[in-house]
């Protein structure tokens, strides 16, 4: 089969300090400090994974780009990769998918052969403390789909996913008739559940009536945005440099939207000029601009007001914790989309027509032209690129 395999060289840089799990596993959770010199093709002669028992094999039908895509193959001034999270080479990048199941396990028992199916792409084991008190996303032996080599993803022909990570796109058939556009719609389920576990899960939710602030409105943004919108959220303003995803933030909910870079006024004073003074109630980093977004959403916050960290950058920004006492204000990292009910919820959402989020997808590439999707999702003018298999 073909896949679109990142390779690079083990070298961490002097100074950081290896975990014993890092060097267990040869992987990193700071890629950008220990892998360099990533290279990347399609490459043709992969053997199709065979399914073990409570596996499923999966045809790929959609893959779309995700900004860490973008980040492992884009390499820093020192060469060493730009992404700053969890990985481990060689493998096969790609995890917000679609598909249907062609071969199964002898131990299957929730599906069958033809089954549209997406899967989480962080993998808990369920056994380790964190899993056992229900914080899958902090697994110590999380495993994630086109992250971590052996584990390879779905910018591939076919992908191996284990039974307990898979959930059904049978429901999808009540809002989308066709079945490309129930599998397009498949695969933009593990972005909107990010945002999902990141504002509702993690953070505790904004009570409807509350103001909503979103910056960066690429694929976690616009989800941001319209889960906002179905939620309840009274205003919706957004902060987005590039036109196309300025437009697209409109059509998925947002009242206002302003390009940061033109405006005459910093966000947090149109902030406050559209909540006449009273702040929101969340904000959500979806850009990963901190050294920019952060000392706005801190001066846009209303009181008890929520701050929601979505992004990913290599860069530790400044708070001001001072902002954070006198507000009653809390800030939140998130990272994942496991448990807690996230993938079927988003399901239940999208099959209900609550939200579509098919309304991201600015681009379709083919698997052969794989490298060039993800430059082109680089470039940060588009939304939600897919890989169509």
């Amino acid at each position: 089969m073909k896949g679109l395999m990142l390779r690079a060289e083990w070298k961490p840089k002097e100074g950081y300090q290896l975990t014993d799990a890092e060097k267990k596993r040869k992987l990193s959770y700071r890629g950008n400090m220990v892998w360099k010199n990533p290279t990347w093709s399609v490459e043709s002669g992969i053997p199709v994974p065979e399914p073990g028992p409570k596996e499923v094999l999966i045809k790929v039908a959609a893959c779309g780009v995700c900004g860490s895509d973008v980040h492992m193959l884009k390499k820093s001034d020192d060469g060493y990769i730009f992404f700053a999270g969890e990985c481990g080479f060689p493998v096969i990048i790609g995890h917000e998918f679609s598909g249907k199941i062609v071969k199964m396990g002898e131990e299957i028992t929730k599906f069958q052969i033809g089954d549209m199916v997406t899967a989480e792409e962080c993998q808990w084991c369920g056994e380790c403390t964190p899993c056992r008190y229900g914080y899958f996303n902090q697994c110590e032996n999380l495993d994630q789909l086109g992250f971590d080599s052996p584990n390879n993803g779905a910018d591939a022909e076919y992908v191996v996913v284990h039974e307990k990570f898979c959930w059904s796109l049978n429901s999808l058939k009540n809002s989308y008739k066709d079945e490309k556009d129930i599998l397009e719609a498949g695969a933009l389920i593990e972005p909107t559940s990010v945002a999902y576990h990141g504002m509702f899960i993690v953070a505790g939710g904004f009570k409807p009536g509350g103001h909503v602030v979103v910056f960066g409105t690429g694929p976690i943004g616009l989800a941001s945005i319209a889960l906002a919108k179905t939620s309840g959220a009274a205003q919706i303003i957004a902060f987005e440099p590039h036109k196309t995803r300025r437009d697209l933030a409109k059509k998925m909910g947002a009242d206002y939207v302003f390009d940061p870079i033109k405006e005459k006024k910093l966000p947090n004073e149109l902030v406050s000029e559209i909540t006449n003074g009273t702040g929101v109630a969340m904000a959500v980093e979806a850009a990963g601009a901190f050294s920019q977004t952060f000392p706005e959403m801190e001066k846009c916050l209303g009181v008890a007001g929520k701050i929601v960290i979505t992004g990913m950058a290599p860069e530790t920004p400044k708070i001001d914790p001072m902002i954070y006492q006198r507000k009653f204000g809390s800030l939140y990292g998130t990272l994942g989309h496991s448990g807690h009910g996230d993938f079927p919820n988003v399901i239940n959402l999208m099959a209900s027509g609550r939200i579509d989020m098919t309304t991201a997808i600015t681009s379709r590439y083919s698997l052969d032209d794989a490298v060039e999707a993800v430059l082109q999702a680089g470039k940060g003018s588009e939304a939600k690129v897919l890989v169509k298999l």
